[in-house]
């Protein structure tokens, strides 16, 4: 975490985008925590623990923002949009804490992909009411750019699982209505992928990082359902071996229960969705699938 404040450090002082005299860790990031905490310094740049509270701050708050916006434009009223998008700033669970409440590292990652989604959103609201929205569809092209820009990783956790569900949805569309969502997710999916691959052709060249091509998929798979099991409930603050009579053990047994708790509400909104009117049966299949999937 230190190594980010130097990076930012650096990026002041040069007044650029990226460094070409830092190697990054793991990815060439554009678009990244360094934003922040450069702000941070601005104000301090003689003590970077004020400046990493300033820039973490700031983060998080714009992290909360984020979600209330994309939270009201997915349908959600005002005080549940209210709750999600203050659950964002809660550390629950361990990996949530550390890599993204403390390390600020995946936060930037969750306000991309949530502004994508809501820019998606704004364009096909204006297409099921057939207004204009040129702006909003430059915009939201715009931006599918300069995220492909920090590489590969919203390709596959945003632009790729977007079109996949708007060809589910042109699948069960008899009269093919949605046709125009799967237009638009292919065309956000493009323009990703040509900022991937500028920063692959172009930018790689001129800087700095670790590619992990040596990595290699495991000949076995090597977790137990176990091991599956007892990370989802870390998710939630369990810690594997902590002492039941301390504040840790206390947080564990309570991790625990949250889980549980989390994995009973899931059930009773599927089965609400079932019963409920607004939607028919094949979509209830659909979001089992869908549930299975995460869990």
């Amino acid at each position: 975490m230190a190594s980010e404040m130097m990076l930012a450090k650096d990026l002041n002082e040069n007044g650029s985008i990226i460094s070409k005299t830092w190697y990054y860790s793991t990815e060439l990031r554009v678009f990244c925590q360094q934003w922040f905490l450069r702000i941070g310094l601005l104000f301090y740049p003689d003590n970077w623990h004020r400046a990493r509270i300033i820039g973490g701050l700031l983060m998080i708050m714009v992290t909360v923002l984020i979600s209330y916006i994309f939270l009201i434009m997915a349908g959600c009223r005002r005080e549940y949009a209210a709750f999600g998008a203050g659950i964002m700033a809660w550390p629950f669970g361990r990996e949530y804490y550390f890599y993204a409440i403390w390390g600020l590292y995946y936060l930037s990652h969750i306000i991309l992909a949530m502004i994508l989604i809501s820019l998606f959103i704004s364009c096909y609201k204006k297409i099921e009411t057939k207004g204009t929205f040129k702006l909003q569809i430059m915009l939201c092209l715009l931006v599918s750019f300069l995220c492909g820009l920090n590489g590969i990783r919203l390709i596959y956790s945003v632009f790729v699982p977007l079109v996949l569900t708007c060809l589910i949805l042109v699948f069960f569309d008899k009269e093919k209505k949605s046709l125009k969502k799967l237009y638009l997710s292919m065309l956000m999916l493009i323009l990703g992928g040509a900022g991937m691959i500028f920063n692959e052709m172009v930018l790689t060249k001129n800087y700095h990082f670790c590619t992990f091509d040596f990595i290699s998929c495991y000949s076995e798979f090597p977790r137990s359902i176990e091991d599956l099991l007892r990370d989802y409930f870390c998710y939630f603050g369990y810690q594997p071996g902590a002492n039941i009579f301390n504040f840790i053990g206390i947080a564990s047994v309570v991790g625990i229960l949250f889980g549980i708790i989390v994995f009973f509400c899931s059930i009773r909104l599927l089965l609400y969705l079932k019963n409920s009117i607004l939607i028919n049966r094949r979509w209830w299949h659909i979001t089992i699938l869908r549930f299975g999937f995460i869990y």
